[in-house]
């Protein structure tokens, strides 16, 4: 295991999720107070988790007695995916076998890393979107103690 491998294994609590555009704008998808947690696991498993502050609660438990509308937004207001992970230089590649996106699931995504005294991560990732163009997806983790 590298030793970036090993600075990597624990939990992640997320400070920010941006995306940087062409002529310096950026949207934060789940707004600038997401919340989310990060985990990587010694024997090369992750899991990633991202969701909107306040998220709207339902009065119905069961999620198949939810409103359309509130099925949408639980699901446009929330991120996950996990599955196995290895390091290929200064990537982490996530090898996606769960998602709340079904298209998420057996995709390979591949993420440079940024570690800062083992306590500050970033991981960020070039897209390219036909309506959009080009951009930059930046996520800073704080390692939690």
């Amino acid at each position: 295991m590298t030793l970036l491998a090993k600075q990597l294994i624990g939990a992640w609590i997320l400070r920010e999720w941006r995306i940087e555009y062409p002529k310096n704008t950026l949207s934060h998808p789940f707004g600038a107070d997401a919340i989310g947690q990060l985990l990587y696991t010694s024997d090369g498993q992750m899991s990633a988790t991202i969701a909107a502050r306040g998220r709207r609660r339902s009065s119905h438990g069961n999620p198949r007695q939810l409103s359309e509308n509130h099925k949408n937004h639980a699901f446009d207001s929330y991120f996950h995916y996990a599955g196995g992970w290895s390091i290929e230089g200064d990537v982490v590649v996530h090898h996606v076998d769960f998602s709340l996106n079904p298209n998420f699931v057996g995709t390979v995504q591949r993420r440079r890393v940024q570690l800062i005294n083992s306590t500050h991560l970033t991981l960020s990732a070039d897209e390219s979107t036909a309506d959009k163009g080009p951009r930059n997806h930046i996520l800073d983790w704080l390692k939690k103690m």
